[in-house]
C-alpha cells in the first residue's frame, strides 16, 4: 500500500473514495444501429455509467462546496462492448478524481 497524502478537505484519501465510489455505480449497455456511412460504426454497443454517489459524506464540510448531482457517462467509441465499458469506467474514475482534487467552493 502507497502512501497518499490527504487533502485538508476531505475525510478519506482520493483513491479510497474512488474504491467505495464503485460500489453505487450502475452500467448499462445499449445497443444502436448506425446509419452506416464512412466514420459511423454499424450495430454498436453504447455503455452507459449512471453514478448514485453522495460525495458530501466524503467532505469535512460539504456546505463550502458545489457536490454534483446524479450523473451520467455514455461511451459510444469502439464497435466492442467491453472496451466502451473500460473506456467508460476510465472516464468515470477521472471526472471524480479530478473533482475530487479540485472542488469548486460556493460563494
Amino acid at each position: 500500500m502507497r502512501f497518499q497524502k490527504i487533502p485538508y478537505y476531505l475525510r478519506k484519501s482520493i483513491d479510497e473514495i474512488v474504491q467505495d465510489a464503485r460500489q453505487n455505480i450502475t452500467i448499462h449497455y445499449v445497443t444502436s444501429r448506425g446509419q452506416g456511412g464512412q466514420n459511423v460504426n454499424k450495430d454498436s454497443t453504447c455503455c452507459q455509467i449512471t453514478d448514485h454517489n453522495d460525495y458530501s459524506q466524503y467532505f469535512f464540510e460539504p456546505i463550502k462546496f458545489e457536490i454534483p448531482e446524479t450523473k451520467t457517462i455514455k461511451c459510444m467509441d469502439q464497435r466492442s462492448a467491453h472496451q466502451n465499458g473500460v473506456i467508460a469506467i476510465k472516464r468515470w474514475e477521472k471526472s471524480v478524481k479530478e473533482f475530487l482534487e479540485k472542488p469548486l467552493k460556493r460563494e
